[in-house]
């Protein structure tokens, strides 16, 4: 899995429950995040990703070639 993940086909996700997870990366034309139910493990996709202020910030520091993960873990509406 690795190699698909050198190649950017794959990307790997990781919920920090001890399970790896991976999303074909191909498929997707943009950036999301997840929301992750703690009771039900209902896994949604949060397709807004609005983390400007801090790439700005990063830039200024002098990074490059800067990605990042966030996840979000609460309880679903059904679990409620």
């Amino acid at each position: 899995m690795s190699k698909f993940v050198e190649l950017g086909i794959l990307s790997t996700v990781d919920f920090n429950d001890g399970i790896q997870r991976y999303e074909y990366s191909l498929e997707n034309d943009h950036h999301h995040h997840h929301v992750v139910c703690i009771h039900c493990k209902k896994v949604e996709q949060i397709t807004d990703c609005n983390v400007k202020a801090q790439n700005k910030l990063i830039d200024k520091m002098g990074y490059t070639q800067v990605s990042h993960k966030l996840e979000f873990f609460g309880v679903c509406r059904a679990c409620s």
